[in-house]
């Protein structure tokens, strides 16, 4: 009813995983058809221009791997009912950050994922979305000494989501590129 309150729950798992996050997706309420997953899931190490970290390379795209497999077979089982799928990547992956080349290749490639998987199954009922934020005022940014208000907000990204959620099943959104005022 539109009167109830999603479903929320929060879960601990290491996503690079899948088996934990199949037992994950095992613990949702399959009763209610889930109508989207949202996933801002990601690692970010600094490595600088000389270095490429596989490791870190490997976990985004790893992460953005399972979840999409992970729920868009839970998705297409709950049946045919209109659902998306939304990732979070980084304005990184479109404009690239000189201090940390593999996050960006990462989320780049995490784009391209979400492309393909949009392509592969775009005959089903779930649609696929990708979000590129850059500057976000978040935990990551702690310490550091800038003007907080000319990041993207948190709340700015949540809006995004709800538009997309907005959308009829017709509809795609392959990229949205956030940019903060800061950016240059």
């Amino acid at each position: 009813s539109a009167n109830q309150s999603p479903f929320q729950k929060i879960f601990d798992a290491d996503l690079r995983d899948k088996k934990q996050l199949v037992e994950v997706a095992r613990e949702l309420p399959l009763a209610n058809p889930i109508f989207s997953v949202i996933n801002a899931a990601g690692i970010y190490q600094k490595t600088g221009q000389d270095a490429f970290d596989l490791e870190s390379f490997n976990g985004n795209l790893k992460i953005a791997e399972n979840i999409l497999a992970v729920f868009t077979e839970l998705l297409m089982s709950c049946g045919n009912h209109y659902s998306r799928i939304i990732t979070v990547s980084s304005i990184d992956s479109i404009y690239g950050n000189v201090n940390s080349f593999s996050y960006s290749l990462a989320k780049s490639a995490v784009s391209k994922l979400v492309e393909l998987y949009r392509k592969k199954f775009k005959d089903s009922a779930v649609q696929y979305d990708c979000i590129s934020p850059g500057g976000i005022n978040s935990k990551m940014r702690a310490g550091k000494n800038e003007d907080k208000s000319k990041l993207v907000q948190p709340a700015d990204i949540a809006k995004i989501c709800d538009c997309l959620l907005a959308l009829s099943p017709g509809s795609e959104c392959h990229e949205i590129v956030i940019r903060p005022k800061s950016f240059v």
